[in-house]
């Protein structure tokens, strides 16, 4: 419960009971910090992993199509989180892009290895249910969700923001950029979840997320019944 109530010593008081405090967890959480093409250790900064040759991505400055592509590849689901609705759309649009530009583009590897996650008629059909659960189904989104990359945000109806939620229980949508509305009371089947910025704010540095909000992002990873791990 520290995750979403930060006053737990005085509920506890007020409540006459006693407050336990544990860190653990049932499934294993591992934290990196994202420098360049690498991943870091967050105390010691030692370098964990670095993205392939391949999903090293021209203009994506900070990487995050490329860390998307490589959840997806690994048939893994990935959320993204973003500080505003306007960020959400334009990150799924940018790695929607990038999907279609390889699936559509000449035959190489990773063409190869994305079509056997992304199945063209199975994005379509899901398209197609989706539009009949909401008849005025975002244009923006009818277009990601081909390539199974969709957004989540208070600016969608419920409807479409249900679908969302099931089709990446599904396995239709792979990846989903979201505010911080997703990370409380959903429990989706994220490999991995990535926090763009430590920014609460989407046109100016500053404040710094919260950390009950920030934990609350990256507890949507690595969920009990749904994966093995998270990150």
């Amino acid at each position: 419960m520290s995750a979403t109530i930060p006053n737990l010593e005085l509920l506890g008081k007020w409540l006459q009971a006693r407050v336990y405090h544990t860190d653990y967890r049932p499934i294993q959480l591992t934290q990196t910090l994202s420098i360049g093409s690498k991943l870091h250790q967050p105390t010691t900064m030692a370098v964990v992993s670095e993205l392939p040759t391949d999903l090293k991505i021209k203009d994506d400055l900070d990487n995050f199509i490329g860390y998307c592509l490589e959840t997806i590849l690994d048939g893994n689901g990935v959320l993204l989180f973003c500080a505003s609705k306007a960020a959400c759309e334009k990150a799924a649009e940018s790695v929607g892009r990038f999907m279609r530009s390889v699936l559509t583009g000449a035959e190489s590897a990773l063409k190869r290895r994305l079509c056997a996650v992304i199945n063209a008629s199975r994005q379509r059909e899901f398209v197609d249910q989706f539009r009949k659960t909401a008849p005025k189904m975002d244009s923006l989104l009818a277009k990601t969700l081909l390539y199974g990359v969709a957004f989540h945000h208070a600016g969608l109806v419920m409807e479409e923001r249900e679908a969302v939620e099931r089709g990446f229980r599904q396995g239709a949508v792979r990846m989903i950029a979201a505010t911080s509305t997703l990370s409380a009371g959903v429990n989706l089947p994220a490999r991995r979840v990535i926090v763009r910025s430590p920014w609460g704010h989407p046109n100016r540095p500053g404040p710094y997320l919260s950390s009950a909000v920030y934990l609350q992002m990256i507890g949507r990873a690595g969920r009990k019944g749904i994966d093995e791990k998270g990150r």
